[in-house]
């Protein structure tokens, strides 16, 4: 699995315009941090993910998977939250 993982991380890095990629488990905790995404911003991401999803919880059925951009002056962020793992894409 962390063969494959790399592998998709490097992949990423080497689209046009990423700058770095991390990845972090349902906890914060980071399972792989390249680039410009700092190891230390895990537990942020995955919580602005974790409440970002909440917002479309409804009595019906869970959340959907949800996307958040966060601009700044130095970087575009995406992240995304798939079931226990959170993505967050830095260009």
């Amino acid at each position: 699995m962390e063969a494959n993982l790399e592998t998709i991380i490097s992949n990423l890095l080497g689209n046009d315009g990423v700058r770095g990629v991390l990845l972090a488990d349902h906890n914060g905790l980071c399972l792989a941090s390249r680039g410009a995404a700092p190891a230390s911003a895990a537990g942020f991401i995955s919580s602005i993910a974790n409440r970002a999803q909440e917002l479309m919880v409804t009595q019906e059925n869970d959340a959907p998977a949800v996307s958040i951009s966060i601009e700044t002056q130095e970087h575009t962020i995406v992240i995304r939250r798939e079931k226990e793992m959170t993505l967050a894409i830095y260009k």
